[in-house]
């Protein structure tokens, strides 16, 4: 069980620190800087860990996947896409007419 809390806790860190990061434009700066943080900061919690698994959270390229599924949920379903969602949705109903009456 404690393997299931460290990694919840690895990925609210995250969350955490993708919100800290966030402004506009900068994508890959800002992936980084959250990847880096998390190397300054939040690895004192892979101590809990098996050492498959936090070998597993001390690569880069798996944080740096982590944070990029994150920022798309968050764009999809979160805070940075709730307006860009109807937008994204009222033109994808408009496109659909559109091509349905081609």
């Amino acid at each position: 069980m404690k393997v299931f809390q460290a990694v919840i806790e690895v990925i609210a860190i995250l969350v955490a620190l993708v919100n800290i990061v966030e402004r506009s434009g900068e994508g890959e700066q800002k992936r980084r800087e959250v990847i880096d943080l998390f190397f300054e900061k939040g690895k004192e919690h892979l101590t809990t860990l098996p050492k498959w698994a936090s070998d597993l959270f001390l690569r880069r390229t798996f944080i740096g996947w982590l944070v990029d599924v994150i920022v798309w949920a968050a764009n999809a379903y979160g805070p940075f896409g709730e307006s860009q969602n109807s937008e994204r949705t009222s033109g994808a109903l408009s496109n659909a007419a559109s091509t349905a009456s081609a």
